[in-house]
């Protein structure tokens, strides 16, 4: 976090303006049960048509202000969350470009896609929710209650407890959740194995039909000169086959398979560094 909090000095004054707005939010949200409760407890109980008429306007103006609030919490929330994206986004791209051919074959342009997009994007959810949600939450929760002990202190009483139960759940849910969360995830093995494969199939996803001959054991990896295994075999006999190559497949990633890699990235506008990443693979085998 020390790291991505710089990317949010440019907007100080977003970050400040988005959950200020939202508070203010909260605030008219509180003053309803108010209104409504003095509609009930004076103008029905009176009979005073004007006073239930003015209470109703004020009702009125109070959701319209709210939604005014809201809407420029939204903005300025929003307008940080998009420039924090865009700033990380474009240093996470300056990085990428200053990557040497090999680091980026090691790391795998799918990789950096991911960085790019996916991860960018998540980042930028998570500010957006945080300057909404930070203030707004806790004082609804809290400005609910004491509002209620100011109408009815014996059912207040029953909103309290429901309070600390909620609180209790919650808590009880992180304490449980968080463990499991870790257990699955180091339970990923970063393998298309049998089972993986079968539930994408299941899923109507098509894996290419050599994929098992290339990854028997469904680990993939980024072929280079000083390599052995059935990878390599497999891609060498699609050299062969493809004219890139002469002789015989024999599981050593030498200078021979290396030199055939390189003219046949040549051959299809492919980077050219001899290396058989994922992109030089699906071009090949396919």
């Amino acid at each position: 976090m020390k790291k991505l909090l710089p990317f949010l000095k440019k907007y100080r004054k977003e970050c400040f303006l988005a959950p200020f707005f939202k508070l203010l939010e909260a605030v008219f949200e509180l003053f309803v049960p108010l209104v409504v409760a003095s509609i009930i407890d004076e103008g029905l109980a009176a009979g005073d048509k004007a006073f239930i008429t003015r209470r109703v306007l004020l009702m009125i103006l109070l959701g319209l202000v709210g939604f005014g609030v809201a809407v420029m919490a939204q903005f300025f929330s929003a307008k940080a969350a998009t420039g924090f994206a865009a700033a990380v986004r474009s240093r996470v791209f300056a990085h990428a470009q200053s990557l040497s051919f090999s680091e980026i074959d090691r790391l795998g342009v799918p990789t950096l896609i991911n960085r790019l997009t996916g991860d960018v994007n998540q980042l930028q959810t998570g500010v957006n929710l945080f300057l909404r949600l930070f203030l707004r939450s806790p004082f609804i929760v809290f400005g609910a209650m004491i509002m209620a002990f100011t109408l009815d202190a014996a059912a207040a009483r029953i909103f309290l407890l429901v309070i600390i139960l909620l609180f209790a759940v919650v808590f009880a849910i992180l304490l449980t959740c968080t463990p499991l969360y870790k257990k699955v995830q180091g339970g990923l093995d970063g393998v298309l194995g049998a089972e993986t494969r079968r539930a994408l199939a299941e899923d109507g996803y098509e894996i290419p039909a050599w994929y098992p001959d290339v990854y028997p054991d469904g680990f993939e990896r980024t072929l280079k000169k000083g390599m052995k295994g059935m990878d390599v075999r497999a891609v060498q006999e699609k050299l062969i086959e493809k004219g890139y190559l002469t002789g015989r497949a024999d599981h050593i990633y030498g200078n021979k398979t290396r030199n055939a890699v390189k003219k046949f990235q040549e051959d299809n506008n492919l980077r050219v560094t001899g290396i058989c990443n994922p992109q030089t693979l699906f071009l090949l085998m396919d």
